[in-house]
């Protein structure tokens, strides 16, 4: 599996329990902690699916 997500939440405890349950599931996940970095992960990384927690 290729698909990529990137995972956006400035509560790193959140974020990086997301990111575990993907990466679990075989997906190549990359958190963002704020909207700069996500900014910049998204022109890097290319995700095909990102997930914001409002």
């Amino acid at each position: 599996m290729n698909e990529k997500i990137l995972i956006a939440d400035d509560k790193k405890s959140i974020a990086n329990a997301i990111a575990y349950a993907f990466r679990r599931e075989g997906y190549i996940v990359k958190i963002a902690y704020d909207g700069e970095e996500e900014l910049h992960k998204i022109s890097d990384f290319q995700p095909d699916v990102m997930g914001e927690q409002a």
